[in-house]
C-alpha cells in the first residue's frame, strides 16, 4: 500500500510552491493515472483541505508575496478556526464523504492484480 498526498490544482502555483521546492500541482486524476502506470490501483481518492481553499485562493493569487511560505505559526483568531474546518473534514471523511477539489489530493494505492 503507498500513501501519496500532493498539491493539487496547476491554478494555485504560487509562491508558496516555489519556495517549498514544489514543481508541479496534481489534478486527482492525473495521480491515479500515474499510479496506474506505475503498477498501482487507486483504492482511495479525495481531495483535502476543502473548507480553505478559497482562502488560500485569496491569500496566494490575489494578496502581495510573502518572503518564502506562508505555511507557519498563526495567531489563535486564525488557528481556532482552521482547525475547526479541518475537524470538519476529518468528520465528512470518516464518514466516507469525498471533496470534488481542494488544496491537496491524497490517494492510496495498492499493487494491482
Amino acid at each position: 500500500m503507498v500513501v501519496v498526498n500532493e498539491p493539487a490544482h496547476r491554478w494555485l502555483f504560487s509562491y508558496h510552491d516555489v519556495s517549498v521546492g514544489g514543481r508541479h500541482r496534481f489534478a486527482r486524476s492525473e495521480l491515479e493515472g500515474m499510479l496506474r502506470s506505475a503498477g498501482l490501483e487507486p483504492v482511495y481518492a479525495t481531495h483535502w483541505n476543502f473548507l480553505p481553499l478559497p482562502l488560500v485562493w485569496v491569500r496566494r493569487r490575489l494578496l502581495p508575496a510573502p518572503q518564502g511560505s506562508d505555511v507557519g505559526e498563526y495567531p489563535w483568531w486564525v488557528r481556532g478556526p482552521m482547525r475547526a474546518m479541518m475537524a470538519l473534514e476529518r468528520l465528512w471523511l470518516d464518514l466516507g464523504g469525498r471533496f470534488p477539489c481542494g488544496v491537496s489530493v491524497l490517494v492510496a494505492a495498492r499493487k494491482a492484480g
